[in-house]
C-alpha cells in the first residue's frame, strides 16, 4: 500500500507542476501584446473561434491555390516580403515602446 501511495503522490506532484507551468506561461503571454494596426492579415480557420497564428514555418509556405496549374504548383514558393516587413516593423515598434517605457535606452552606469 505504501508503494501505491508514493506512486500516486509522485503522479499528482508531476501533474501539479505541469499545471503551474502552464498557468505561468499563460500569464506571461497575456502580459506581452504586439499591437497590430491591421488585423486583416490573420487567417481564420473554419470551425475555430480563434484566428490562425502564424508560426515559424508559415513564412516558407503559402495557401494552396486551386486555380494554379500543375506546373505552377511545382515551382518553389517565395516569401511574401511585404507582409514580413510589416510584421518586423510592428515588432520593432513594440521593442522601442518597451525600451522607452522602461528607460532601457538611458543606462549610462
Amino acid at each position: 500500500m505504501e508503494a501505491k501511495q508514493k506512486c500516486k503522490k509522485a503522479l499528482d506532484e508531476a501533474k501539479r507542476k505541469r499545471e503551474e507551468k502552464t498557468i505561468r506561461e499563460l500569464e506571461l503571454r497575456e502580459e506581452v501584446n504586439v499591437s497590430r494596426v491591421e488585423e486583416s492579415d490573420e487567417v481564420t480557420c473554419v470551425g475555430s473561434s480563434e484566428p490562425h497564428k502564424l508560426g515559424p514555418m508559415d513564412k516558407w509556405t503559402r495557401a494552396i491555390d486551386p486555380k494554379a496549374t500543375k506546373t505552377d504548383s511545382l515551382k518553389q514558393q517565395q516569401l511574401n516580403k511585404e507582409l514580413w516587413k510589416e510584421r518586423t516593423h510592428e515588432v520593432h515598434k513594440y521593442i522601442a515602446r518597451w525600451a522607452y517605457t522602461h528607460g532601457a535606452w538611458n543606462m549610462q552606469e
